[in-house]
């Protein structure tokens, strides 16, 4: 590959990308670096021409490919040459791009969750556990002093991560779609993986974050007797609104299993109207006029099996309370070296997160009765 071809694979490239902002910025940044090279490039065939020519070669083939966005080859050990063999397999851009428009739009957590960008492993931010106390000292009463509490939250990204062999053979079906459906796969399983983590997650379990479940201190238990999930009553789904202030309230929502909410339909008020109201008018549907959530990654009953002492089971409140950390995005990576000897690709799917909830009275549990 010689200069004329990598500005013609530039041009390729911009054109493909036209429009699209993140992508012509760093293309704009790969022109600037090949600039460079050329510069660097005619300096060095005065002095050993055809060393000089092989090193642009390496260069062109391996680090030029690395940095075009969603472009990615694996480096094995003892790489030198930068060779195509050596270098791994590109992944298609468009199909990372695919994953983490799926991952976006699959998972729930990302749905309710704030998102926050993360620049490093970790971020820290402070958060008031208690506030001041205001007084009203009369004439000649000194005032008394007063001061809050703060703590801080600490979000620490983890790696989620998926390794996936292709046979050759299954290669040669590429043509029917095989990439886009394997993809397509992996990112609803890690948005369910997020959403289990995110809701109901434990570290007790080995779970890299504790979820909602886990983190909310602000709970209504059920009465003593009421063991099972089918001794819910409307009730208790009104005292979760009222428990929590209207400051976490506002904007609440509730969450909970499909076949929770199939009780929720037939518990009526005391004037004998039901507290849930079906979606109509492109409103959604709502449970003492708050909408609600399903996930089916919330504890889930039966009829034949309702009986779980002391579990917590319905959530509500303002999620936007629940921080979900990016670290690192989507990245889709790939290798023929790693399985060589069996003759497959291997794909790497990879995304770093955190979990935090500076708050954990911003939402409220609803927990069956211990016995």
């Amino acid at each position: 590959m010689n200069i004329e071809k990598l500005y013609n694979a530039l041009e390729g490239m911009k054109e493909k990308f036209n429009g699209l902002g993140v992508y012509e910025k760093r293309l704009d940044q790969v022109e600037s670096m090949v600039k460079t090279l050329e510069r660097s490039f005619s300096c060095e065939v005065q002095k050993d021409p055809r060393k000089a020519e092989k090193e642009f070669d390496q260069w062109c083939k391996f680090a030029f490919l690395k940095k075009i966005p969603g472009l990615t080859t694996k480096a094995p050990s003892g790489m030198s040459e930068g060779t195509d063999a050596d270098g791994g397999y590109l992944v298609p851009i468009e199909y990372s791009s695919t994953v983490a428009y799926v991952l976006g739009e699959a998972g729930l957590a990302r749905k309710l969750f704030q998102i926050i960008p993360m620049k490093r492993k970790q971020m820290q931010f402070p958060n008031v556990t208690s506030n001041v106390t205001i007084s009203w000292p009369g004439e000649g009463t000194a005032p008394s002093y007063t001061k809050p509490t703060l703590d801080k939250e600490t979000l620490t990204a983890k790696k989620m991560l998926a390794l996936l062999p292709v046979t050759s053979e299954l290669l040669s079906d590429e043509s029917y779609g095989l990439y886009a459906l394997l993809f397509e796969l992996v990112a609803w399983a890690m948005a369910d993986e997020e959403d289990r983590v995110g809701f109901v997650g434990d570290t007790g379990s080995g779970d890299p974050f504790n979820g909602v479940l886990n983190r909310c201190s602000t709970e209504v238990a059920m009465d003593t007797g009421d063991t099972l999930y089918s001794n819910l009553n409307a009730d208790y789904l009104a005292d979760m609104t009222a428990t929590l202030p209207s400051k976490y309230s506002k904007g609440g929502a509730f969450l909970m299993h499909r076949t929770i909410l199939n009780y929720v339909r037939k518990l009526k008020n005391d004037e004998g109207t039901y507290i849930w109201q079906a979606p109509a008018a492109g409103e959604p549907g709502t449970i003492w006029g708050y909408p609600y959530h399903l996930n089916d990654n919330m504890p889930s009953t039966s009829v034949a099996d309702g009986s779980q002492p002391g579990t917590s089971f319905v959530l509500f409140g303002n999620f936007k309370n629940v921080y979900l950390g990016d670290r690192k995005q989507f990245t889709v990576d790939s290798s023929k070296d790693y399985l060589f000897g069996t003759d497959e690709l291997v794909l790497r799917f990879k995304e770093r997160i955190a979990l935090g909830m500076p708050f954990t009275a911003a939402i409220c549990k609803l927990t069956t009765a211990a016995s």
